[in-house]
């Protein structure tokens, strides 16, 4: 048996695609939706290491601040989109 046999490394794995598909997808509305799962993943993650359950913290920090900053492009994106709607009025 190998010795990551327990851990529940998942979680971590999805923060980080989910934080990388947030964050180059910010132009799109799905992008705002993998982010924010990409934040709560890595939060679990984070929590299922502090625990001993995982030992991937790096992929699991590294996913919920691509969603952060995939949540703030996609923000930035929608008030400048908003700015130039209502300025064509």
């Amino acid at each position: 048996m190998s010795e990551n046999s327990g851990n529940k490394n998942g979680i971590g794995i999805a923060a980080l695609i989910l934080g990388i598909a947030g964050l180059f997808g910010g132009f799109v509305q799905f992008a705002g939706v993998a982010s924010i799962l990409a934040i709560i993943f890595g939060v679990i993650g984070l929590k299922r290491v502090k625990n001993g359950e995982a030992n991937n913290r790096g992929m699991a920090l590294a996913g919920m601040w691509l969603g952060i900053a995939g949540v703030a492009i996609s923000f930035i994106f929608a008030v400048v989109i908003g700015i130039f709607m209502a300025a064509n009025i």
